[in-house]
């Protein structure tokens, strides 16, 4: 029963994937889990190759209602809660820019 079920989901994974950015992928996958209640998140989880903890934090901001680390609802247009995401290289290393113009 689950492999059916993980080939369902696969394949509407595949379908959706080139439409999703980062947090609706997510969101899909906790989605999924939730509504396949217990042993869903694994199930989610081998069938899209989404790991088992971002497929948790999914369920978690779904049943609190509110998006990323700090709990709080993501400003439109972006994915990332203010702060989240890569550093600037400028920011982890400060000499960089002149590094760069002595070349």
């Amino acid at each position: 029963m689950s492999n059916q079920l993980e080939k369902i989901l696969s394949e509407k994974y595949e379908l959706l994937k080139p439409f999703l950015d980062e947090q609706k992928k997510r969101l899909f996958a906790g989605a999924e889990a939730i509504s396949l209640g217990e042993g869903g998140i694994s199930i989610v989880s081998r069938a899209t190759g989404i790991s088992r903890d971002t497929i948790s934090k999914a369920c978690k901001e779904l049943a609190s209602g509110t998006i990323g680390a700090s709990g709080t609802s993501i400003p439109d247009g972006k994915i990332r809660a203010p702060g989240g995401g890569r550093k600037k290289s400028v920011d982890k290393d400060p000499t960089l820019i002149s590094d760069l113009e002595s070349l």
